[in-house]
């Protein structure tokens, strides 16, 4: 039986890009159909995935994780488990309930550990995990303190950009972040420009998609095509082919953010953020069609990781605070 990364996602709370970034880091793998080009994940896939997810709700990063799906350890668990309960800051209610949550798996899978013939079963560790969640235990520790507000948690730096040259790959398809970066990551390694390249995942709703690149629809769970699109920074003097398009993006003032699993949840998260500031503000971009050198768009900047993946830092432009 074969779930497709619609309603996988949808089973998980999760987004479809969610799904495909924990693909990129070697946890999950998919396959195709050759039709339609839809994911599509197996009993086995399907059940590591509910077990990521399962994990990740306890915050447990997402380095740990693969170890845990690749190792297939109970032992090795454990230990992670362990380190992230001695790694929790304290000063916070919420942090307080996650080490609660954190030291209530490490007890289920203490007594996994000492059954007879222990050993990895995903759906189980996931019920210990998601148990541990909701249990009554952490409830009453956030119950009994004041919410810490977001601006105190959210670990969101303002910075200021510098105007960059990009070439942009724009894609529409069921999965059209793969069809956006591989064309452009080719070119910039075919041209030498590896070294000092920096990639950007932006959105068809950030307004230099018009007049300059197709319209496009917005990213969705029906399974349905949506649009993306990868941009590379590139020196003056280096031409751009004709398959891509060439633009100027200003920089200025920008909030940003390292993203977690969740990169959906990441980006509501930074809004909501910038919506409670009391100096900044999200800066809308135009609505009616602009030269996209005066258009600063939001993106995602996708850094490679050692292990062949990569982690996601969010950017927002924004401005002050008007009255």
């Amino acid at each position: 039986m074969t779930t497709p990364i619609h309603l996988l996602a949808a089973e998980l709370g999760v987004t479809s890009r969610t799904l495909r970034h924990w693909e990129a880091e070697g946890m999950i793998t998919a396959t195709r159909d050759p039709f339609s080009g839809r994911r599509y994940y197996d009993d086995d896939d399907a059940t590591s995935a509910r077990l990521v997810a399962a994990l990740r709700k306890l915050d447990l990063p997402i380095p740990e994780v693969r170890a845990v799906i690749v190792e297939r350890s109970l032992p090795g668990l454990r230990e992670a488990v362990d380190r992230q309960v001695r790694a929790v800051d304290l000063a916070t209610a919420s942090n307080q309930a996650r080490q609660a949550q954190l030291v209530i798996l490490r007890d289920h899978l203490d007594g996994l550990l000492a059954e007879p013939g222990a050993s990895f079963d995903a759906d189980r560790i996931r019920e210990a995990a998601q148990s541990s969640v909701s249990s009554p235990v952490t409830s009453s520790i956030l119950s009994e303190q004041e919410p810490t507000p977001m601006s105190h948690t959210t670990p969101v730096q303002f910075v200021q950009l510098p105007q960059m040259r990009v070439a942009i790959n724009p894609a529409v398809s069921l999965s059209p972040e793969d069809e956006a970066m591989v064309p452009i990551r080719d070119w910039i390694e075919r041209s030498g420009l590896a070294g000092t390249a920096r990639y950007f995942g932006t959105f068809p709703e950030s307004a230099w998609w018009s007049p300059n690149l197709p319209a496009a629809p917005l990213s969705n769970e029906d399974g349905e095509p949506y649009g993306y699109a990868m941009a590379v920074t590139i020196p003056d003097g280096v031409e751009v082919p004709d398959d891509f398009v060439e633009a100027v993006w200003p920089g200025g003032l920008y909030a940003r953010m390292d993203s977690g699993a969740d990169i959906g949840a990441a980006w509501g998260e930074l809004v909501e953020y910038l919506g409670e500031n009391p100096q900044y503000q999200v800066d809308d971009p135009p609505v009616a069609p602009v030269e996209t050198a005066l258009v600063r768009p939001c993106f995602e900047e996708h850094v490679a990781t050692a292990t062949g993946g990569y982690t996601l830092t969010l950017f927002e432009p924004i401005a002050l605070r008007t009255a």
